[in-house]
This record gives structure tokens, C-alpha cells and sequence, in this order.
């Protein structure tokens, strides 16, 4: 389903990851992916991570990972 996430300007953002897992001070998000590894793969889950940040608070660990069904891959997305 959608993500909404409200930003310090107010404005609410509509994001839709395949997968959002949480638990205690951890979140987590996978988003699956069929084919060849692309770029835009990562920029995408890149974008989540940084809107996730910016509505969670601050002591909940935000981590993204692709994973690429065809081969098994799973594959993090590092943002900082």
C-alpha cells in the first residue's frame, strides 16, 4: 500500500515501496525488482530512504535494499 509521510513543510509525500518492515527502532524497506540491476533501482529506494528519514524520528534506524528476484540478489542501498 502507499506510504504517506508528512515533511517539516507540511507537505505530504505519497511514496509506495514494496515492502516496509519495522520493528522497535528499526525500519526497513525492500523494494523487488525483476531484470538487470539499473540505476535508477537505487535512486529510486535512495528517494524512500530519504523521505522516511525526514518524517521518523530520530533514533529510528532507516535501511533500503533491493532485491532482485530472477537471481536472489539483495543488494543494500547506502545513502550516507
Amino acid at each position: 500500500g502507499d506510504l504517506l509521510c508528512r515533511l517539516p513543510s507540511g507537505q505530504i509525500k505519497t511514496l509506495r515501496p514494496d515492502r516496509v518492515m519495522t520493528k522497535a527502532n528499526r525500519m526497513v524497506v525492500v523494494d523487488y525488482k525483476f531484470g538487470v540491476q539499473r540505476p535508477e533501482h537505487h535512486e529510486q529506494v535512495a528517494q524512500y530512504l530519504h523521505y522516511l528519514r525526514l518524517t521518523c524520528p530520530t533514533e529510528t534506524s532507516v535501511e533500503g535494499f533491493l532485491w532482485y528476484v530472477d537471481n536472489g540478489a539483495i543488494v543494500p542501498v547506502v545513502t550516507e
